[in-house]
């Protein structure tokens, strides 16, 4: 039985009315399960972002990169 990570580091393929569709490490297409997000976050197709299993699912915490210019 292998042991689950902490947090991936996934890519947004879209965002929906549902949630947020992802393309996973190691993986070409994206999830078919559209994963509820940090709602306090604004999330774009493209974007890397934090992703932490809870419960059997994914959280998508926040988006990951180079920091905003003002």
């Amino acid at each position: 039985m292998s042991e689950q990570p902490a947090f991936l580091i996934a890519t947004v393929d879209a965002v929906t009315a549902d949630g947020i569709t992802l393309i996973l490490p190691g993986e070409s297409a994206p999830t078919a399960k559209a994963y509820k997000c940090n709602t306090s976050v604004t999330f774009a197709p493209g974007d890397r972002v934090k992703v932490c299993p809870y419960s059997g699912t994914y959280i998508v915490e926040y988006v990951v990169g180079n920091p905003a210019t003002v």
